[in-house]
């Protein structure tokens, strides 16, 4: 699957169940492309699909998770106007095999950020999770590899007791037998990065770390903020909360 494909229908999954009133939104355009350039983070859109989230669970239920830090049922401080969102960026940066060498400082730094919560990508002819990055060398997990489940309850009697339900905690699956790391230049170009924003003041932080980078980047920004889209932008809200119905055809190439 291509990344719009992938963080479409990552949101979907996400916005059918609302677990612990978390909600998605992926940056997209019309009909979920870009149009060329840099894809551009509209503020005033994100705080409207935050916002309209927070009023609604548009018929479905939450799934609550109470041992999560974004859960009501541990005392966190909630805004009537904001839900926790995850917010999905799509990305295709060059037309070669390997990601363009000049984005790469930007995406190392894109992994440092407070709201980062990764990068799904790879390698050419691999699926990648990156969680991490040192210099240009990116740590990731493996997708493909199978590890036991965890009951839920046992999470939560660890995370609000400090003692597990029923017998020790597998932290064991958790954890990588060996540390896993690739060269950032052998990225494919085919990407999606993730951000997670608790509250208002999270995104807040976060639209100014990205105009700094974008700054910083100067003719080759991964990805750029604004206060709202143009007025000649006629995308409806609920396509755009939805990210968009477009297609891999539709990729931007930067």
């Amino acid at each position: 699957l291509g990344p719009c494909v992938l963080a479409q229908g990552l949101a979907a999954l996400v916005n059918s169940s609302r677990p612990g009133g978390v909600a998605a939104h992926v940056v997209a355009g019309k009909d979920g492309g870009f149009g060329g350039g840099a894809p551009t983070l509209y503020k005033s859109l994100v705080l409207k699909v935050a916002e309209e989230f927070s009023q609604s669970n548009g018929g479905t239920a939450n799934v609550d998770l109470p041992g999560a830090p974004f859960s009501a049922a541990n005392g966190c401080e909630t805004d009537p106007r904001w839900a926790p969102l995850v917010i999905l960026v799509p990305l295709v940066l060059g037309l070669d095999r390997c990601v363009n060498p000049r984005y790469v400082p930007g995406i190392v730094r894109m992994l440092g950020l407070a709201q980062s919560v990764g990068i799904l990508g790879g390698k050419p002819g691999a699926s990648l999770y990156f969680v991490g990055a040192q210099d240009e060398e990116l740590f990731y997990l493996d997708p493909h590899t199978v590890q036991l489940a965890v009951p839920l309850e046992q999470i939560w009697g660890c995370a609000q007791t400090g003692s597990p339900e029923s017998g020790p905690f597998p932290t064991e699956t958790y954890h990588c037998q060996s540390v896993l790391h690739m060269n950032a230049r052998e990225l494919d170009p085919s990407m999606v990065l993730g951000f997670y924003c608790r509250t208002r003041a999270d995104f807040d932080s976060l639209c100014l770390e990205l105009e700094l980078l974008a700054t910083r980047a100067g003719s080759t920004p991964i990805l750029t903020v604004a206060p709202g889209p143009p007025p000649w932008d006629s995308d409806s809200d609920a396509e755009r909360r939805d990210g968009g119905a477009g297609s891999d055809d539709d990729w931007e190439l930067v």
